[in-house]
């Protein structure tokens, strides 16, 4: 009983007397009062909870969750950071950072006019746009591999069993690998990108990174070979088609004469029409001196009559001329000449394609014998002569950064669990 009242004693007042009987201590003797009948709790009622054995229990269930969050903060925060420190000092390798920085230059030295596709040694932003993205593809990845042995580089013994490269990898895998050791660097308003590469040697940062180089300048002259044999090929279809064009319409040219059996209806209606011209011209001079002779002499006169004679022959000679420019079967000189001017005109036009397209063939093969481009490293790939990865405080640093955040994310789930619980 004694035992009892001290325990009482020591509860809180919401823990004591919520039935039964209680007892105060007084000097050395302890006095019990009366016991009151158990009074009924109603539903809700807080004051029955607080008994001495609810008291134990839940001191119990306080102990129990103090021990489990113990234990689960040395599980989620403790041994990570343990693990990723003894990973991070004892057994991650050292990396090696070889580093460089490139522009894709375009040289053009055309010949004719100077006019060429691309300005003489100038800067090609679209060029870097693609090397950005080249480098970082499956394709740059597996040249490396045939030239230098990628693969080999990686699996090495110097590298620990987590960093290294596992023989049995397969494309995929070698892939995401090689991301995580090739860095680029780029915006595509700036034209300088910036390689990293690492390594588990200093020399083999350094070759990888010299191999990328030349890899990425023989790809872009790849492309610009490709574009450059596209322009030359779409030059020499314009080429044929003005040729085709051009003879098209010389055999009807052809044709036209021979059906007329006129080489020039133009020169040839000018011809007739000086003729004529000058006809009407003397006819009118002898009419003008037969009225003069008829004056002086009679009209049965032989100089009257050779005179009248010379002017009908005059007429005669018009009216052939006229009858000439009327053309035979009806169709006239104009008409022919307009159907002659026509062709001609077009010949002309086409002749003068012709001879557009073959300046511009011409210009196509000159550039695409003139035009390289290339990468111009103007940081070339440095030889490290110390690690730089991984950055080990760094490391345990995020990783304890990270469990801590992840525990404390699990505490308060857990405490709005059992809060919603009412635990």
């Amino acid at each position: 009983m004694i035992l009892s009242s001290i325990a009482k004693s020591l509860l809180p007042k919401r823990f004591r007397g919520a039935s039964g009987s209680s007892r105060e201590v007084v000097g050395t003797r302890v006095a019990a009062r009366p016991s009151t009948p158990p009074r009924a709790v109603l539903p809700g009622d807080a004051s029955q909870a607080f008994t001495p054995g609810s008291a134990n229990l839940y001191r119990t269930r306080l102990l129990q969750r103090r021990r489990r969050t113990r234990q689960a903060f040395l599980i989620v925060v403790v041994c990570p950071t343990i693990v990723a420190a003894v990973y991070y000092g004892l057994v991650a390798s050292d990396r090696y950072v070889s580093e460089a920085q490139f522009v894709v230059n375009v040289d053009s030295n055309s010949s004719g006019d100077g006019k060429g596709m691309v300005g003489a040694g100038s800067i090609s932003a679209p060029g870097t746009l693609i090397l950005y993205n080249y480098i970082q593809s499956m394709e740059i990845m597996n040249k490396l591999d045939q030239r230098i042995g990628f693969r080999k580089r990686y699996d090495t013994d110097k590298a620990d069993y987590f960093s290294r490269l596992k023989p049995t990898a397969s494309q995929e895998e070698a892939y995401d690998y090689f991301l995580d050791r090739v860095q680029v660097i780029g915006e595509p308003t700036n034209p300088i990108l910036t390689v990293r590469v690492e390594s588990f040697t200093p020399q083999d940062a350094q070759d990888i990174l010299n191999a990328i180089v030349q890899i990425s300048s023989e790809r872009l002259n790849t492309l610009l070979s490709e574009r450059q044999m596209d322009t030359i090929a779409f030059a020499e279809s314009l080429v044929e088609r003005a040729k085709a064009k051009l003879l098209d319409v010389q055999g009807r040219l052809t044709a036209y004469r021979t059906e007329h059996s006129e080489i020039d209806p133009i020169h040839a209606a000018g011809g007739i029409g000086d003729v004529a011209t000058a006809l009407i011209q003397s006819i009118a001079e002898e009419r003008a001196n037969l009225q003069a002779m008829l004056a002086d002499l009679r009209p049965n006169s032989p100089r009257i009559q050779a005179v009248t004679a010379k002017i009908r022959g005059l007429e005669d000679q018009l009216a052939k001329a006229r009858e000439d420019l009327a053309g035979k079967s009806g169709e006239t000189y104009a008409s022919l000449v307009s159907q002659f001017e026509t062709l001609k005109a077009e010949e002309e036009l086409n002749q003068k394609e012709y001879g557009q397209t073959l300046q511009f063939l011409d210009l196509a093969r000159a550039d695409a014998a003139s035009q390289h481009s290339y990468v111009l490293d103007f940081v070339s790939p440095n030889l490290p002569q110390e690690s730089t990865e991984p950055e080990r405080i760094r490391g345990v640093l995020t990783v304890f950064v990270i469990a801590l955040l992840t525990f404390g994310i699990g505490q308060l789930v857990v405490m709005a669990i059992r809060e919603q619980a009412g635990l």
